[in-house]
């Protein structure tokens, strides 16, 4: 971890056993549970947000990641288009969607 290497990782496999049937598991559910470490590595390291997948992902997505920089202090309520915008116009959120 100190030498940056990745130790977390989150899945979101939403047609997989044992979740699916009959529950989907989605990306933005994931983020939405783990507000902290998104707060941490994207709101206090800096870190870089890689988004490709489906276009009908991107609202959820950006919902959940506005949410978690707003319940981690990151950026306030009123602030979390600002944040997004920033993060996009510095290269820092980069979004692939079809």
């Amino acid at each position: 971890k100190k030498e940056g290497v990745l130790t977390t990782l989150v899945n979101a496999f939403s047609h997989d056993k044992p979740h699916y049937p009959p529950k989907m598991i989605f990306v933005n559910q994931r983020m939405e549970e783990n507000t902290r470490l998104l707060g941490d590595l994207l709101g206090k390291q800096g870190g870089y947000f890689y988004m490709c997948g489906l276009a009908v992902a991107v609202p959820g997505i950006d919902k959940a990641l506005k949410g978690a920089m707003v319940a981690e202090g990151v950026c306030t309520k009123h602030g979390e288009d600002a944040w997004m915008a920033e993060m996009k116009e510095s290269g820092r959120y980069s979004q692939e969607s079809y």
